[in-house]
């Protein structure tokens, strides 16, 4: 990737390759929401730190909701657990800036 910071493209890779457990992560809207701007770690351990601190806040949140396999779609935009709270949260942010 072209930045320095990897947390998106680490995220979305390991989304990829475990999609029910790794939430993406992008700085347009799940930084955004979180931290209210594009956070920016320059070590690769503040990074590590800043992954686990945001996995933990969406299992927390799915934990709380009571989000399972039952509520993923097999076809569409909510084929797991992670991309219904990803979903909302876009959608969250994109109705609040409307």
């Amino acid at each position: 990737m072209a930045s320095k910071s990897r947390i998106v493209g680490v995220s979305k890779t390991l989304h990829f390759l475990l999609p029910r457990l790794v939430m993406p992560i992008d700085g347009k809207y799940t930084l955004k929401l979180l931290y209210g701007y594009r956070v920016y770690k320059p070590g690769l351990s503040d990074e590590l730190a800043l992954f686990r601190e945001i996995f933990l806040a969406f299992w927390g949140l799915a934990t709380q909701l009571g989000l399972s396999r039952s509520d993923e779609q097999a076809e569409g935009w909510n084929t797991t657990v992670p991309k219904i709270i990803d979903n909302a949260i876009i959608g969250y942010l994109r109705n609040r800036a409307s």
